[in-house]
């Protein structure tokens, strides 16, 4: 076992192997994001024509999955009559010591239309919404999972058009993640291993390392939720139906406007403000700050289109609260 203890990289100095350290993570980074971004065979395809009259539940489904068909389901009702944003109260939360918090429900509408003309992925949202709920609640309750159940054939004809990730896809883009993680995980941990054995304990800047390399790891390189190909499409779409957004914030009734749904299906609630339904999208949004439970910010916000780096929150974790400790990373 003596080769365990002493070889090139057990008798290596701190500072030595920190720099060693460092370029083993840059270049495992770099690997790792390489070969998750160019393994997606659809990479080289050229995206399909945009077709006269998109389906926008497939649309929603494209750009944020089952969370985005959800918003685009409830306000297609709103639309319709069948469903409203209620008035405003404060609902008693006084449980625990906590105060009364200000909601505004989605619920029923009075007088709705007949609901025996819904769709079943619409109806079935609609008998969801027999009680009142507030935004914040409809993404923490059991809603997605059901209207997921309901998007699997809409996900299959956008897998079949090579459109979304595959499960095969994202199997190997995942295998390639816990690849690096062992790289810089196995390292990093080795060394902390032979240090705290030689007595030396100044390894903060070891262990910050490790952590601040495995969270950039995981989340720059973990599995898409479209193909290359998706997003070029989504692109493209976005790109034809821009100009139809101020258009319908400039319209007199923009409730008559059956575009409308098209729009928040490419671009998300947030084109909304300004408009009769504004209050529809104020009731997200202000779910959105209360609680990130269900959302991501603005990209499950608005656009869920594009999944957030995570270099600029990493940038500020190298300089302060990592003492003086990197001097004795297990040097001998």
């Amino acid at each position: 076992m003596d080769w365990f203890t002493h070889n090139f990289i057990a008798d290596m100095y701190g500072p030595q192997f920190l720099v060693f350290y460092g370029i083993v993570i840059i270049v495992t980074l770099a690997a790792c994001w390489w070969a998750t971004r160019n393994y997606d065979p659809t990479s080289s395809l050229p995206p399909p024509q945009i077709p006269a009259e998109p389906d926008p539940y497939e649309m929603a489904c494209l750009r944020g999955g089952e969370n985005e068909v959800a918003r685009l389901v409830i306000f297609s009702l709103i639309q319709r009559g069948y469903l409203q944003i209620g008035a405003q109260h404060v609902r008693d939360e006084t449980r625990g010591g906590q105060a009364g918090k200000l909601v505004q429900p989605i619920e029923r509408a009075q007088n709705h239309p007949d609901p025996r003309h819904l769709s079943p992925i619409e109806r079935m949202v609609f008998d969801w919404l027999a009680t009142p709920r507030a935004a914040g609640e409809i993404f923490q309750s059991e809603l997605p999972s059901r209207i997921k159940v309901h998007c699997a054939s809409l996900e299959q004809r956008l897998i079949t058009q090579k459109l979304l990730m595959p499960p095969e896809w994202k199997q190997t883009a995942q295998l390639i993640v816990i690849a690096g993680a062992l790289v810089i995980i196995g390292l990093g941990g080795y060394k902390l291993f032979i240090a705290l054995g030689k007595g030396r304990h100044n390894v903060g800047f070891l262990i910050i390392m490790g952590l601040i390399a495995s969270f950039i790891l995981f989340k720059t390189c973990r599995p898409s939720h479209l193909s290359r190909r998706g997003q070029l499409y989504l692109e493209r779409l976005q790109q034809a139906f821009e100009k139809l957004k101020s258009q319908v914030a400039k319209a007199a009734d923009p409730t008559a406007d059956p575009m409308l749904l098209m729009l928040v299906s490419l671009f998300g609630v947030s084109v909304l403000a300004g408009t009769a339904y504004s209050s529809y999208q104020q009731t997200f949004q202000r779910a959105t700050a209360a609680s990130g439970a269900w959302g991501s910010g603005s990209s499950c916000g608005s656009g869920c289109g594009s999944s957030s780096s995570c270099g600029s929150s990493c940038g500020s974790c190298g300089g302060g609260g990592c003492g003086g400790g990197c001097g004795g990373c297990g040097g001998a």
